[in-house]
């Protein structure tokens, strides 16, 4: 068996040998959330330094991409002593193998837990990939959690059959209204529809009282036009010629991903939102992609309105985990301790694992 020693690379200066490594694995592995082009835009964006460590045997491949923030200050507390944590991107992710042998996955983690000893990260929280369903390889060597469903929609189906029998009935009738309201659904991408996806979406994140986090700010915007171009597609719903709604979606080779949606809450009432994503599904269906992933809802609650939305196109549900990695336990645990002697009200950030990142209350 041939071993190499691990390595990493970085979003900035290894696009190439990062995709090509990426290419080693089957392309319904290869999703847009693990591109070097998604993980470098969240780096301009400012979300943390992308990197990916990569670990070898053979022709076996251990791929697992991150971004890795110093951590400077606790709930105001100054604490640059130079350690480190990590998050996968915002959506989903986490380690991949390009095999399903549990000792080599379980060998590759130990080595990145050693990376990460040694480059003074304390601790990593990741976001897993519902559709790939690469949690059920760590396991056993790390803290995985449940979180909540997700919704997929297989386009492997007879369209008749799924207005019949999958689609509930509340759906059909508002995807009907929003015809009889002569709405149009168009894939259009000039800066009148860009800017109005914008409005809107920072509109329902303002209505649904959104932590800071899902409030993108322009450049953001600007970068996933730029950084993913063909891997994104935005879809808008016209009244009159005016977007009233609009979904952003990430494309891999096989899977459509809801990323980004906003919509006018004048507008509810006329389907607006069931036409868009019945309107998406049936593009995704004519270009031949396996699915379209919708994710959950806003909470881990399983009533949660938007999740129940979500089902009125599908009975698949698929599993959202997540995963928590302590590498520098003391470390951990002390700025912890600071976060908790520095705020009014600890108890109420104890479903967080990097409590310490958390604004002080």
């Amino acid at each position: 068996m041939a071993v190499s020693a691990p390595f990493l690379l970085t979003a900035k200066n290894d696009n190439k040998e990062w995709r090509d490594y990426l290419n080693r694995f089957p392309e319904e592995m290869q999703d847009v959330y693990y591109l070097p082009d998604y993980y470098l835009l969240n780096e301009q964006a400012g979300f943390g330094h992308a990197e990916c460590f990569v670990y070898t045997e053979d022709d076996k491949v251990f791929f697992f991409p991150y971004l890795k923030n110093p951590i400077a200050q606790i709930a105001g507390v100054v604490v640059d002593e130079g350690f480190y944590d990590f998050e996968t991107a915002y959506g989903y992710g986490g380690p991949i193998c390009n095999n399903r042998d549990p000792g080599f996955c379980g060998r590759a983690y130990r080595a990145f837990e050693s990376h990460c000893r040694d480059s003074r990260m304390i601790a990593g929280f990741i976001r897993f990939h519902p559709v790939l369903k690469n949690y059920e390889l760590f396991k056993e060597v790390m803290e995985v959690q449940f979180n909540r469903h997700t919704v997929e929609i297989p386009t492997d189906v007879d369209e008749k059959f799924r207005w019949e029998k999958i689609y509930t009935h509340a759906n059909r009738k508002n995807i009907n209204k929003a015809k009889r309201n002569k709405l149009e659904v168009v894939d259009r991408t000039e800066e009148k529809y860009w800017s109005a996806f914008r409005g809107l979406y920072e509109a329902t994140m303002v209505e649904n009282r959104a932590a800071g986090f899902y409030h993108f700010n322009e450049t953001y915007f600007r970068l996933l036009r730029e950084k993913l171009g063909k891997n994104i597609k935005l879809f808008s719903v016209l009244s009159e010629g005016e977007p009233i709604a609009a979904i952003l979606f990430l494309l891999g080779k096989k899977y459509c991903h809801s990323h980004l949606l906003g919509s006018n809450r004048d507008f509810l009432g006329t389907g607006s939102n069931n036409y868009l994503h019945h309107e998406v599904l049936l593009w995704a269906k004519e270009k031949r992609y396996d699915s379209l992933h919708l994710g959950g809802g806003r909470t881990t609650d399983p009533e949660d309105p938007l999740l129940r939305f979500k089902k009125n196109y599908s009975g698949k549900l698929l599993d959202f985990y997540i995963g928590k990695s302590i590498f520098i336990r003391e470390k951990y645990e002390e700025y912890n301790r600071i976060f908790v002697s520095r705020t009014a009200h600890p108890e109420s950030y104890n479903g967080f694992f990097l409590k310490y990142r958390q604004p002080r209350s």
